[in-house]
C-alpha cells in the first residue's frame, strides 16, 4: 500500500523490479534452396563404346577432342561416350552448328543448342578390362560394330553412330572402331594407307568380343572406305582355325575393289551368317574413288545392274535421292527407308523382300530375286 507521506514505496527484500527483455537477435538468414538441374530426357541420350588405333593424348581419363591424333597407335585404346540427340532431331541428319568458311579459316560458327544440335558429354578413356566387363554386362540383344569410313574424324563417327542407333531404334551395345582418317575430302590417299593398316586392330577387337567377352550376337557395319578393313580383315579371320560367326554383316556403300572382293567373298560368307549390300548408281564418293584407286567399286551400280553374289543380299538404293552430305554416299543413313530397313536387318529378319514390302525383286520373274531395288 503507498506510504503514508506519499513516498514511492521500496520494493521488498528479496525482490527486484522486473528487467526490460533484450531485444531478440535476427535469425540468420535462410540460403534459398538451389533449384534442381533440368531433368535429363534419356531417350535423347545414346552411349557409344569405342576402340581405337588413333594416338590420344590425354591429360585425364576425360578427354578433349582436341587431343585425338590422326597418328595410329600400335595398341588399342578404349573409351565411352555419351551422345545427347536434339529435341529437333530430323531423322537421318547429325545436326551440328552451322558455320562459315573462307579459304579453310572459320569466321563464324553458331553456338551450340540442345534443341538443334547433337552434343558430345562425358567423353572418357577406359582401361580394356573396363571396357570388356561394360560390354559383358550389356550385350544383349547384341553388340553392333560401326566401322566408318572416308572423310571422317573421330567425333563425326560417334556421332554417327548414335544417329544410326537413334533413328533405327537399335536395342543392343554401339561400338565404334575409329581408325585414323585424316577427316579431309582431300585425304583419300592417307585414308586408304591407314585403312589397309587398320584390319589387324579391328581383328583383335572382334576376338577379344568374342574370345573375352563371350558376346554371342555380334553385327558389324561397315560405310565406304571401312569396308576395306572389314572385307579383308573377315577374309583373314576365314582362314583360322577358329572362326568368328557374325550374325550379320551390312556393307554400306562399300568402297573395295570389285576384282578383290569377288576373289575372297566365299571366305567372308564363311563367317557371317546373314551379309547385306547397299549399292548406288548415284554415289559420287564412289566414282571419285573409282579414279584415284582404279578399277570398279563394290558399291557401285553400273547400267547393267549391281553385281550379285551367291548368298549375299545387294539392295539398289540409287531410287533414295541425295543425302545429307551432297556425295550421296550416306544414303543408307539419311533415308528413313534404308534406315528401317537397316533395323530390320538387325533384328535378323530376311530376306530384303519380306523385311521391306516395298523392295522390289529383280529381274522381273525370278523367285527368289537376284537383287532387290527401291522403285523410282
Amino acid at each position: 500500500m503507498p506510504a503514508a507521506d506519499g513516498a514511492i514505496e521500496e520494493p521488498v527484500s528479496g525482490t527486484s523490479a522486473p528487467e526490460a527483455a533484450a531485444p531478440a537477435e535476427p535469425p540468420p538468414p535462410v540460403s534459398p534452396t538451389p533449384a534442381p538441374p533440368p531433368p535429363q530426357d534419356v531417350r535423347q541420350l545414346v552411349t557409344v563404346l569405342y576402340a581405337t588405333n588413333r594416338i590420344i593424348n590425354p591429360s585425364t581419363n576425360e578427354i578433349l577432342l582436341t587431343q585425338v591424333t590422326n597418328l595410329r597407335d600400335a595398341q588399342l585404346g578404349f573409351g565411352s561416350a555419351i551422345v545427347r540427340i536434339p529435341e529437333n532431331h530430323k531423322f537421318g541428319q547429325v545436326e551440328q552448328p552451322r558455320e562459315f568458311n573462307v579459304a579453310g579459316y572459320t569466321l563464324w560458327r553458331e553456338g551450340l543448342d540442345e534443341k538443334k544440335h547433337f552434343i558430345m558429354r562425358d567423353l572418357h578413356v577406359i582401361s580394356e578390362s573396363d571396357f570388356i566387363e561394360k560390354v559383358k554386362s550389356d550385350s544383349d540383344p547384341g553388340i553392333l560394330v560401326y566401322v566408318h569410313g572416308f572423310n571422317t574424324d573421330f567425333g563425326g563417327a560417334i556421332f554417327n553412330l548414335a544417329q544410326i542407333v537413334f533413328d533405327s531404334n537399335f536395342r543392343g551395345l554401339p561400338i565404334a572402331f575409329l581408325w585414323p582418317s585424316q577427316g579431309g575430302l582431300l585425304s583419300y590417299d592417307h585414308d586408304r594407307e591407314m585403312a589397309l593398316a587398320s584390319r589387324q586392330a579391328f581383328r583383335e577387337l572382334l576376338k577379344m568380343l568374342y574370345e573375352n567377352a563371350s558376346v554371342k550376337k555380334v553385327y558389324v557395319l561397315a560405310h565406304s572406305m571401312g569396308n576395306q578393313i572389314v572385307v579383308e580383315s573377315l577374309y583373314q579371320e576365314s582362314l583360322g582355325i577358329e572362326k568368328i560367326s557374325l550374325s550379320e554383316l551390312v556393307l554400306a556403300a562399300p568402297d573395295v575393289d570389285l576384282d578383290v572382293f569377288s576373289s575372297i567373298e566365299a571366305g567372308i560368307k564363311k563367317v557371317a551368317r546373314g551379309i547385306t549390300i547397299y549399292a548406288s548408281a548415284s554415289d559420287k564418293a564412289l566414282r571419285l574413288s573409282k579414279l584415284k584407286a582404279g578399277g570398279v567399286r563394290l558399291g557401285d551400280v553400273p547400267d547393267t545392274g549391281p553385281v550379285i553374289f551367291a548368298g549375299i543380299d545387294t539392295i539398289d538404293v540409287t531410287a533414295l535421292g541425295e543425302d545429307v552430305f551432297e556425295l550421296n554416299h550416306s544414303v543408307f543413313s539419311s533415308s528413313r527407308s534404308a534406315m528401317d530397313d537397316l533395323g530390320r536387318i538387325l533384328q535378323g529378319i530376311r530376306p530384303p523382300g519380306a523385311r521391306t514390302p516395298q523392295l522390289r525383286g529383280l529381274p522381273d520373274g525370278t523367285n527368289p530375286p537376284q537383287y532387290w531395288r527401291y522403285p523410282q
